[in-house]
């Protein structure tokens, strides 16, 4: 009787350190679906920028910190991206850090883009005009998160907890990123001096529909190129 209680209380703990290895294993082994899901039909996103600041130089001439500040005009930093969807239509909202903002609008796979420097003036982009090489196959989208498109089962590195939410944790060199275990949408990217922060709610308004102003812009733009007569 004593030796099968040793035996039994020998077992328990054993039993108990085999869970807990289990857990461990679960905890680096790699989902049966590792990939980012694309934004549902329709939602609205918010990407929020932040950057590590940058040490002031004490020795810095007033002319270096002219020049500094002058390249910080010619290429601004993104602060945030509101992004509308529904469907095919894409809205983009986005805010610099010059206080430049801009609209970019997406149908398919036509881009029209204006900025708050240029009012008025829509820049518009097909693959007709692209003429990408890529770009003559089936039709090709812009990317959800074009910024994670490493993201994949050789990157995941295990689970963690971010945020308050269960995570999958993927790294690849400095890059490294938080997705929803759950929904399988981002929530954290890290990417050496900045990282963004990724959150989402239901659409507000109805379905996103092309202003007529944008689509006149798109056939003139192509008649244009095209090399028609266009009247004024």
């Amino acid at each position: 009787m004593i030796k099968k209680l040793i035996a039994f209380g020998l077992v328990i703990p054993l039993m108990g350190a085999l869970v807990l290895a289990r857990a461990a294993d679960s905890e680096k082994e790699a989902p049966q679906d590792p990939q980012m899901r694309d934004l549902p039909h329709s939602i609205a996103l918010m990407k929020t920028f932040v950057y590590k600041p940058t040490p002031e130089d004490p020795n810095q001439t007033p002319k270096e910190k002219a020049a500094k500040e002058f390249l910080e005009q010619m290429s601004p930093r993104l602060l945030k991206v509101e992004v509308l969807k529904s469907g095919e239509i894409r809205k983009e909202n986005r805010r610099y850090s010059t206080g430049k903002t801009a609209e970019v609008w997406r149908s398919g796979r036509v881009t029209f883009f204006e900025d708050s420097t240029n009012p008025g003036i829509v820049m518009v982009s097909t693959p007709e005009m692209r003429q990408d090489s890529d770009d003559t196959g089936p039709a090709k989208e812009v990317a959800d998160f074009e910024e994670l498109g490493w993201v994949s089962r050789e990157a995941f590195q295990g689970r963690e907890t971010r945020q308050g939410v269960p995570c999958l944790m993927y790294k690849n060199g400095s890059l490294a990123a938080w997705l929803d275990a759950s929904t399988r949408l981002p929530i954290l990217f890290v990417a050496g001096d900045h990282h963004i922060t990724y959150s989402y709610k239901p659409l507000s308004q109805g379905p996103l529909v092309l202003p007529d102003r944008l689509v006149k812009e798109l056939n003139r733009s192509i008649r244009g190129w095209r090399g028609e007569y266009i009247r004024h």
